[in-house]
């Protein structure tokens, strides 16, 4: 009840009138306001004298309506995995204020809810949903089983398949529908005396003939792939002891057989057996870069059709017959056939172009004629060691570095008469020892030489002959005691070696780089002149007898 005050309170004319501009909210009857629905309103009054008005804002507030119940649409839900259904859920009364419904899950391991009512099965199962009302904590439930989807097909990726023994193949299956749930596939072969089949579907070649591999799960078996297995025939191999070697290092499927495409996977073949003694049947792994072969039973090796070789290292003391022609891309080679009692015949015709290492060694090696040193332009290490050359005549090697004459035999001095170097302009390092026919060597044309070990058995030794960028010197051998001139070409030497001298004064002001000198057995040497201010260490057997002066 509105009440209405007109001033001044002596006004002659009090009459007023009461209106509401939204009826449908507020009414109002003489003061009196009557509340419609909910909304707002404003009350005026106005005099009837001069139209003066007063205004009052109504707010008309919705009645509460309290919940007082909740149902859900089903009792009880079946899902299966990965599967969803939306629950419905009815607040009691239906015009109750709040209608907020809150969801739950009492394992969401098992389904999940979300604030929808959608339920999400996730895996096998039982749980509870419930829906709980904001107003009052009503709730209701929903019992939700989650049970597996069934298996209804299973497709092999192959139907039929065919295989050499020793080889196999990956089956791959397809489970219909992509959502089914089982624990695992389970592979079967009718005949595992001819093909095997793992846990994983890889099926194994075993013998000849025919066996049907199926995948079940669940109850359900898919069609069967037939695999049909053939016979291999492998590369043979007569020597049994070269057969197991090449079978551990060739047979890639372990079967006991050695195909043309595992023979032609390998890359190199390496051996040390001296029951081997025949490598027929090495002309089939034509892939092969290095070939290491050491045994005593060999007589003859052929390497020539194996055209893709370019690492050869070969000991065999009954070795009398060496074919390695025709490899083209050759580049080292050592040979080893010390324990011979005869040089062997060696075919290096159309091998020699590419070839940059070559080391023999073997005290009946009497020529080096079969080697064709003289057309390997690019050979850069000779090493020809334990042997009976009688002649070294370089003339088509200008890339060589490195040379090696060394006998390591205390019971051989080789034949070595001639040593002509004049065609190895490149030339480093030049090692030679037991070859006591030589007593000269012409080191005119190596300009670029840096270390140098003479023959042995030389009497005179002009140093004069050596270039200046010589920084390594050996010199004599136990017993021996040649004689020594042309010390003060030795500018550039850092390194000396002396076994014997018949010197007693040895001169070497001149060598200014000089950083050691070893002294063994040289009786006669009393003396060594250094360069004032040098420091040089000296060491070896006979450096307490030498007395060191500075000049």
């Amino acid at each position: 009840m509105l009440k209405a005050t007109v001033n001044p309170s002596n006004a002659t004319e009090k009459t007023i009138a009461w209106s509401s501009d939204n009826p449908s909210v507020a009414a109002v009857s003489n003061g009196t306001v009557t509340a419609v629905k909910a909304g707002s309103a404003t009350v005026t009054v106005t005099t009837q004298d001069g139209g003066k008005t007063a205004r009052c804002a109504v707010t008309v507030k919705a009645k509460t309506v309290a919940v007082t119940g909740i149902s859900l649409n089903k009792a009880s839900l079946t899902l299966t995995e990965g599967g969803s259904e939306t629950l419905t859920a009815a607040v009691a009364p239906e015009n109750a204020t709040n209608q907020q419904v809150n969801w739950s899950s009492a394992d969401n391991q098992v389904a999940t809810v979300d604030n929808a009512g959608k339920v999400t099965a996730v895996k096998i199962g039982e749980t509870t949903v419930k829906a709980t009302t904001e107003d009052g904590g009503k709730t209701a439930e929903c019992k939700v089983t989650v049970t597996k989807v069934a298996v209804s097909s299973i497709t092999l990726s192959k139907s039929a398949y065919s295989l050499d023994v020793g080889q196999s193949i990956q089956l791959a299956a397809t489970v219909q529908p992509d959502n089914a749930s089982f624990p695992s596939l389970t592979w079967k072969s009718s005949n595992e005396a001819v093909a095997t089949v793992d846990a994983g579907g890889l099926v194994k070649a075993v013998a000849p003939g025919t066996a049907d591999i199926t995948a079940s799960a669940d109850g359900i078996t898919s069609k069967a792939c037939v695999i049909t297995v053939n016979e291999v025939e492998g590369i043979e191999i007569a020597d049994v002891a070269f057969k197991n070697i090449l079978l551990k290092i060739a047979d890639a499927d372990h079967n006991g057989v050695i195909t043309s495409e595992e023979a032609a996977a390998l890359k190199g073949i390496s051996l040390n057996d001296d029951q081997v003694k025949d490598l027929a049947g090495i002309e089939h792994f034509n892939n092969i870069a290095g070939a290491n072969i050491i045994s005593k039973g060999l007589t003859a090796v052929d390497l020539s059709k194996n055209k893709k070789l370019k690492e050869i290292f070969i000991i065999g003391s009954s070795l009398a017959d060496y074919n390695l022609s025709g490899l083209g891309e050759l580049e080292k080679l050592e040979l080893n056939f010390s324990d011979g009692k005869n040089q062997p015949a060696i075919n290096l015709n159309g091998s020699t172009s590419k070839i940059t290492y070559l080391k023999v060694q073997s005290a009946y090696l009497k020529s080096l004629d079969d080697l064709q040193i003289n057309s390997m332009s690019h050979l850069k290490e000779f090493q020809c060691l334990t042997n009976c050359v009688e002649s070294v005549v370089l003339t088509g090697t200008s890339a060589l570095e490195y040379i090696d004459l060394s006998v390591h035999a205390s019971y051989l001095r080789n034949a070595l008469a001639v040593i002509d170097l004049s065609g190895c302009p490149e030339l480093k390092v030049f090692l030679s020892h037991s070859s006591p026919a030589v007593q000269a060597i012409d080191f005119s044309k190596n300009t670029k030489l840096e270390s140098v070990k003479y023959p042995s058995g030389m009497k005179e030794i002009d140093l004069s002959k050596l270039p200046a960028t010589v920084r390594d010197l050996t010199i004599g051998d136990y017993g021996e005691e040649p004689s020594i001139s042309g010390t003060e070409h030795l500018v550039g030497l850092e390194y000396l070696t002396l076994y014997g001298t018949s010197m007693t004064s040895l001169d070497l002001s001149n060598a200014s780089a000089l950083k050691s000198i070893s002294i063994h057995n040289a009786g006669a040497l009393k003396e060594i002149w250094l360069k004032q201010n040098s420091e040089v260490e000296v060491t070896g057997a006979g450096a307490g007898d030498v007395t060191i002066k500075y000049k």
